[in-house]
């Protein structure tokens, strides 16, 4: 998991033709991003992830700022709790997520 001071990177304002070249270095390298288009309210995740974890990050999103723990993500998402921490572990490694104790964050868009 990443620590409190570890950082991070959101990409704001992507355009279109950024976040085409962005996701192709990404991809390349396997790493990932948080990207937050013009005029979106929620990020998303860019470059190398698996499906668990693009399904993970959404849901983290769209469930708020507040925090989530890794048994109410596999709760929402209808999977047991060692895919649902394999995901997490995943994008916290990716830095695209934060922990706070046993419960994650997004990445502050704003």
């Amino acid at each position: 998991m990443t620590d409190r001071g570890s950082p991070c990177v959101v990409l704001l304002g992507l355009r279109e033709d950024q976040h085409e070249a962005v996701e192709h270095v990404l991809t390349h390298h396997r790493l990932a991003a948080a990207a937050v288009p013009p005029g979106a309210n929620a990020p998303q995740l860019l470059g190398w992830a698996t499906p668990d974890s693009h399904a993970a990050f959404d849901c983290i999103c769209e469930a708020g700022p507040g925090p989530l723990s890794v048994a109410e993500l596999a709760r929402r998402l209808d999977w047991d709790e060692p895919r649902a921490d394999q995901a997490l572990h995943y994008l916290a490694r990716q830095r695209v997520i934060r922990f706070d104790g046993d419960c994650c964050h997004p990445l502050p868009s704003a």
